[in-house]
């Protein structure tokens, strides 16, 4: 393997070495090359500056920012302001929620809080998208993550 396959491979995984390590038996061939820290930080940030322009979904764009390691503040407020700025599909609506609204004490909404530097837009954001998704027929999903939203805004 050599950089040019390396970057091809690490884009395919939209930067999660986890993902790579994972899934695809060339991990170990990625990192015996022995990438630099601020190689892969470089594709990170041309991956993510890559998925705003071209509006790719909001979940797969925020796992991106998730797993880079400088940035974070300029990151999570740029997210933001492309959350506030967008209209999801509704499946992607519904899959960017119950990403942020996880149970989990790391989900999203907690992720992006603490790197925002305005925490009542963010709460503004989500609650806009949450009110502004039908769900479909799961009501039930929908009272889940409302609640969910209720905790962690306050």
């Amino acid at each position: 393997m050599n950089l040019k396959e390396a970057k091809e491979l690490f884009r395919k995984y939209d930067g999660s070495l986890y993902i790579m390590w994972h899934d695809d038996d060339r991990f170990d061939e990625f990192t015996k090359l022995f990438i630099p820290f601020e190689t892969l930080e470089k594709w990170r940030r041309e991956m993510v500056d890559e998925a705003i322009e071209k509006g790719y979904p909001l979940n797969r764009t925020l796992r991106m920012i998730r797993d880079a390691k400088n940035g974070q503040e300029a990151y999570a407020d740029r997210f933001l302001t492309l959350m506030k700025n967008s209209s999801p599909k509704e499946s992607d609506a519904v899959s960017l929620l119950k990403n942020l609204l996880s149970d989990s004490m790391t989900c999203g909404y907690n992720w992006l809080k603490q790197y925002v530097s305005d925490d009542e837009k963010l709460a503004e954001v989500v609650g806009k998208l949450l009110k502004n998704t039908s769900f479909g027929d799961n009501e039930e999903l929908k009272k889940k993550l409302a609640e969910r939203y209720e905790f962690l805004s306050k």
